[in-house]
Formats: C-alpha cells, sequence, structure tokens
C-alpha cells in the first residue's frame, strides 16, 4: 500500500473514532467516511497529502461532483454532506478548518 493510502486510511480511521465518540449515529458515520474516502481518493489520484490541502482544492472537488453528477440539478443537501464529511476529516488532520486567512 502506497503511504497516501495508509495515512488515507488512518485519516479514515481517525474521523470514524471522533464520530463514534461524539455519538454521531451509524447513518451519519457511515455517509462521512464514505464522502470522505472519496475525497481522500480524489486527492491521491493528484498526489495531495489531506494535511496541505487548501480551501480551493476543497472548492474544485466539490465543483468537480456537481460536473460529473451532469446537468440535473443536485440537491443541497447531498452537496452539504459533502462539504461537512471534508471539513471535519479536514479539522481532524490540519487541527482547524477552515485555515487562518493571511493578513
Amino acid at each position: 500500500m502506497e503511504r497516501l493510502e495508509l495515512t488515507a486510511e488512518i485519516q479514515l480511521a481517525q474521523l470514524r473514532e471522533h464520530l463514534q465518540a461524539q455519538r454521531y449515529s451509524c447513518v451519519v458515520t457511515t455517509n462521512y467516511v464514505v464522502n470522505a474516502r472519496a475525497f481522500l481518493h480524489a486527492l491521491g489520484r493528484k498526489g495531495i497529502d489531506a494535511r496541505v490541502v487548501l480551501l480551493t482544492d476543497v472548492d474544485r472537488y466539490l465543483a468537480g461532483l456537481t460536473r460529473r453528477r451532469g446537468q440535473c440539478k443536485l440537491p443541497a443537501m447531498w452537496l452539504r454532506s459533502h462539504r461537512a464529511a471534508v471539513q471535519m476529516l479536514l479539522r481532524l488532520v490540519q487541527g482547524q478548518w477552515p485555515p487562518k486567512t493571511m493578513p
């Protein structure tokens, strides 16, 4: 297993543990982990480590989800669930999300 893939699995395990410790439902926990895994997979294809992800990376990923779904309008809740999962993952991995803006 490559280094980024191994790191991703560790990060997903941390996310699952955090969600369970915070008493999120099984359904929400599963959905967050699935959505976070898709995000990490997309990062891995580009060789980007989640510890250095920027806001623009997240925006591009979410825009790509919208494009891949075709012309049909995505339900707002579907997109929010992906965004929430990515943001929680990045809070755990980077210690804070969104990152502080530079003055």
